[in-house]
């Protein structure tokens, strides 16, 4: 069963339609004439939901998308097959999120990154302010509209 959807909407660009498989969007390729064809994002979150929940959303607007759990295995997906934009938590097992900004900073100047959290910041520490010094471009509190983060991620790119 094919379902319709706008391409209009949350995920930005024309009012033209595309038709999807349910269960079968990770198989789809999208034509260059698709708005986001040319950009890959990396998600690094240690939450399976978040990141299975960003992952789709990006796919389903023809954005390239992978997943890592941790900030170990986000650096290794970037080396091997890089991203335009990497989201990333700020807490996290293995590699916290500040490290890898850090890293991903070092060895990928030109990444773009957002930093993304769950937690409330301390009373006395802006957790967004020093991922910004880190080197995010961009911050968001989770929850936050999956829209917001797929406009930032364009934005982003655009400039």
């Amino acid at each position: 069963m094919l379902a319709k959807q706008g391409w209009g909407g949350a995920c930005g660009g024309s009012s033209h339609a595309r038709y999807l498989l349910p269960r079968a969007l990770h198989k789809i390729r999208f034509p260059p004439s698709f708005p986001g064809d040319m950009t890959r994002v990396l998600v690094i979150d240690d939450s399976d939901d978040f990141r299975k929940l960003a992952l789709r959303w990006f796919q389903s607007c023809g954005i390239e998308v992978e997943g890592a759990a941790d900030g170990v295995q986000g650096l290794a997906l970037q080396r091997a097959r890089p991203a335009d934009v990497i989201v990333t938590d700020i807490f996290m097992p293995e590699k916290e999120g500040i490290e890898t900004i850090h890293e991903l900073r070092r060895e990928f100047p030109g990444v773009k990154i957002i930093a993304v959290t769950g937690y409330e910041p301390l009373r006395n520490y802006d957790v967004f302010e020093v991922a910004r010094q880190a080197g995010a471009a961009k911050t968001f509190m989770k929850p936050f509209k999956f829209e917001d983060l797929v406009a930032a991620v364009r934005e982003l790119m655009r400039g």
